[in-house]
């Protein structure tokens, strides 16, 4: 079972201004616990609301264990008249709510502390893959697929996906796992490595991977923690990776907002820069 946390939002456009007019408002918060959720209903959800927008709408979906994070906005014209904007964001949200009551809700608990499961993916030295694509999305249930093929172990951190249906549809997805060096041997990475970089790295698709130290990596995530005062279960890690002689690392909190903490660190995990983002 899962949790949801979805925010319904407002935005609209000056398009006579270059798109650099714009106002973006939350409409509506749902939250739901113990919930039957997949990424196929996740779609319906999408196909659903874009039968009443027909147009211009955006999806984002952050799914971190059994904790999924959508952020649905509808896009509407700065002169489109008050009523229609209503008319459409009232249907909307019946439809939501509707489709919200067939989720079966069950007395089962799940995991919602999001340390806790950072914790436990993270629990030995390894490697941090990023797979990210554009204009599409997909790379994540390939790479699932070829892993299982070689039998290979890996631990989920984060697979975010975002849509956008307008005049150019599109849309791209992120892909954040975990493989600990005690599964992954030598010859092993070299095999996973090859395999890997010949499939995925074309125009539209990369994928890289970086060691992480555990322990240097849970002392870092307590001093961002302290910096910032905000409580360490809620950090999760949504990039991490290594530019020539420093580490760029990334954690967001996704509840009650959402903030983005970017962080510069040496080699050794020592802070040099952090910046800090509220939305």
């Amino acid at each position: 079972m899962s949790n949801l946390n979805l925010e319904l939002r407002i935005e609209k456009m000056n398009w006579s201004s270059n798109y650099s007019k714009r106002e973006i408002t939350l409409s509506q918060k749902y939250k739901f616990e113990n919930i039957r959720l997949t990424e196929s209903i996740i779609d319906d959800l999408h196909t659903l609301i874009l039968q009443i927008k027909e147009d211009l709408m955006t999806l984002k979906v952050s799914i971190v264990g059994e904790n999924y994070y959508i952020y649905i906005t509808l896009i509407f014209d700065d002169n489109d008249p008050t009523n229609k904007i209503d008319r459409t964001l009232n249907r909307v949200k019946e439809a939501c709510e509707s489709y919200f009551k067939n989720l079966q809700e069950l007395g089962l608990k799940t995991t919602s502390n999001n340390f806790d499961l950072l914790n436990e993916i993270m629990n030995e030295n390894g490697f941090v893959f990023k797979a990210h694509q554009i204009e599409e999305w997909g790379v994540a249930e390939e790479i699932k697929q070829l892993l299982a093929t070689q039998n290979q172990d890996f631990k989920v951190i984060q697979h975010y996906q975002s849509r956008f249906d307008g005049g150019l549809s599109g849309g791209a997805e992120d892909f954040l796992f975990f493989i600990g060096s005690s599964v992954l041997s030598g010859v092993t990475w070299d095999v996973l490595k090859g395999i890997l970089a010949s499939k995925f790295e074309d125009e539209r698709t990369n994928i890289k991977s970086t060691p992480i130290n555990n322990e240097k990596f849970k002392k870092l995530r307590r001093e961002v923690a302290e910096r910032t005062r905000e409580d360490y279960r809620e950090l999760v890690l949504t990039d991490f990776y290594q530019n020539e002689n420093e580490l760029i690392c990334e954690f967001k909190i996704y509840e009650p907002t959402m903030k983005t903490i970017m962080i510069l660190c040496d080699l050794e995990y020592q802070i040099k820069e952090l910046k800090y983002e509220r939305k």
